[in-house]
């Protein structure tokens, strides 16, 4: 398994919550794609990556990509996607505290749908065993939907 989205690890707190969702999400949902971990811990050198697009270069971005053993991005991905330095990001916390998700069509393994509305079921299911999960949709400094953190 993918170290980056082993939920094992992740903080027990939160693999609690991810088992709970795993199991009950298609059950409330049965029609809609289900969720699956896109990322619970982070090292270093992806933190470093991922804080630099939208702040570097596409040429200094890409590179820092290479050494995280991230693919290259397009131009008009280098935007910002984290507010969060280097040793700052709560990925970066062994264990996790926290880990996002995406969500894909059944019976696929690469049509994914972003449709927030998935991600509020999602959080209202999560939400329920545990009252201290924060959700990034309410991040004051930036709107990440597919991050949940304790």
């Amino acid at each position: 398994m993918n170290e980056e989205r082993d939920i094992s690890k992740a903080h027990p707190r939160l693999q609690k919550v991810w088992k709970y969702l795993e199991k009950q999400y298609p059950k409330r949902h049965p029609d809609d794609p289900v969720p699956f971990l896109t990322q619970v811990y982070r090292k270093r050198e992806t933190q470093e990556a991922y804080y630099a697009q939208g702040r570097e270069s596409l040429t200094s971005v890409n590179a820092r990509r290479k050494k995280a053993g991230l693919p290259p991005i397009k131009d008009v991905e280098n935007k910002i996607i984290t507010k969060a330095r280097p040793g700052l990001s709560k990925h970066e916390r062994s264990p996790a505290e926290a880990f996002d998700i995406a969500f894909v069509k059944k019976g696929t393994k690469s049509t994914l749908d972003w449709s927030e509305r998935l991600f509020a079921q999602a959080y209202h299911i999560m939400k329920g065993i545990e009252p201290g999960l924060r959700w990034g949709k309410y991040f004051s400094s930036i709107v990440d939907l597919p991050h949940f953190e304790i």
